[in-house]
């Protein structure tokens, strides 16, 4: 089946796809996309390597270190889709549904996310909420070492 996709600038592309399978958009999106995602990455990285705790921050940490422990079981769900495990999950459930591009896609972008975590931790080094904070609630086990972004917790 052929579909029309728009590209950057309202042009639009003719490409095959499967019936019922919308095809993605085109290079100006992934790139913007990117553009995106690198420089919210930045601006949260530059705010984490700041010293001290903004009141903004300080406030969302609150909110959620505070949920009731009937949340622990959603926020464990979403902190595990950061983790490396979840590269080879979600690239195995599209080549599951005959999908082995968006495999592909998920395989290169989950790795190279993961990777980037990685650097950052080491970029920010900034330490555990229970030494820079009072009246943390430690959910699970105790992280040992500087952590940005957090890690999941197994």
């Amino acid at each position: 089946m052929l579909g029309r996709t728009p590209l950057g600038g309202g042009q639009a592309a003719t490409q095959r796809s499967e019936p019922g399978v919308a095809v993605s958009s085109g290079v100006g999106s992934l790139s913007s996309r990117l553009g995106i995602g690198v420089s919210a990455t930045a601006l949260v990285a530059m705010m984490a390597a700041t010293p001290g705790i903004s009141s903004l921050e300080l406030s969302l940490f609150r909110l959620v270190n505070q949920l009731p422990a009937s949340f622990r079981i959603a926020l464990s769900t979403v902190m595990q889709l950061g983790s490396l495990a979840a590269v080879p999950a979600t690239a195995g459930v599209a080549l599951s549904k005959r999908r082995p591009a968006l495999a592909a896609d998920l395989a290169l972008a989950g790795g190279l996310s993961w990777v980037a975590a990685k650097a950052m931790k080491v970029m920010v080094a900034r330490e555990r909420p229970a030494l820079l904070l009072t009246e943390v609630l430690i959910q699970g086990r105790e992280q040992a070492v500087a952590d940005f972004p957090p890690a999941t917790q197994p």
